[in-house]
């Protein structure tokens, strides 16, 4: 699994942020959401709020009327806690394939 971040506004609550695209092996959008910053907590640690985008073909028509070129920004590792069991925005483990 491949992740690659684009910035655009949320469809969820229509704010700039980070939108995180996780591809399977073939390159296809698996599951999506947008990150935005919400400050530091009190361990300093930054912590995020999280939108799962619930349309992927409407997120591929944009992403494609863009003419964005993605390039890998992360691989996604057991190590790294994304590839297996990353719980989506309603709770879920997202299912790759």
């Amino acid at each position: 699994m491949k992740i690659k971040c684009v910035k655009m506004h949320c469809p969820a609550c229509h704010v700039a942020g980070s939108a995180q695209l996780f591809l399977n092996k073939n390159g296809e959008i698996r599951y999506a959401r947008v990150r935005h910053y919400k400050g530091l907590n009190e361990n300093k640690k930054p912590q995020f709020e999280y939108h799962k985008v619930e349309d992927l073909k409407t997120l591929k028509t944009l992403l494609q009327n863009k003419e964005t070129q993605f390039s890998p920004v992360a691989k996604a590792s057991r190590s790294q806690g994304q590839a297996v069991g990353f719980k989506t925005h309603d709770g879920r483990v997202a299912q790759h394939g």
